[in-house]
């Protein structure tokens, strides 16, 4: 089981209902929605994906199933921005 960790280097803005995640590092910036900021903010910490699948359900009236791969594409998407990183 992965387990994820945000990266140091990151700077976070709110733009009406979304978020940018600066990463000072590489110059890049990723846009979130509402549900993509609480998952960023819970990977403070090391978590694996369904570890966030459960609190993304326990927050959000969301159907399992589909947060399941919204939040395994999420995470895959952030590794690749350089913002997480495997935390064992």
């Amino acid at each position: 089981m992965n387990r994820y960790k945000r990266k140091e280097f990151h700077e976070v803005m709110q733009v009406d209902n979304e978020w940018i995640i600066l990463n000072l590092k590489d110059y890049t910036a990723t846009t979130v929605n509402e549900v993509g900021n609480f998952c960023w903010n819970e990977l403070a910490a090391s978590h694996s994906s369904e570890e966030i699948v459960r609190k993304v359900k326990d927050q959000y009236d969301i159907d399992e199933e589909q947060i399941e791969e919204d939040i395994t594409l999420f995470l895959e998407i952030l590794h690749q921005c350089g913002l997480v990183e495997n935390a064992g």
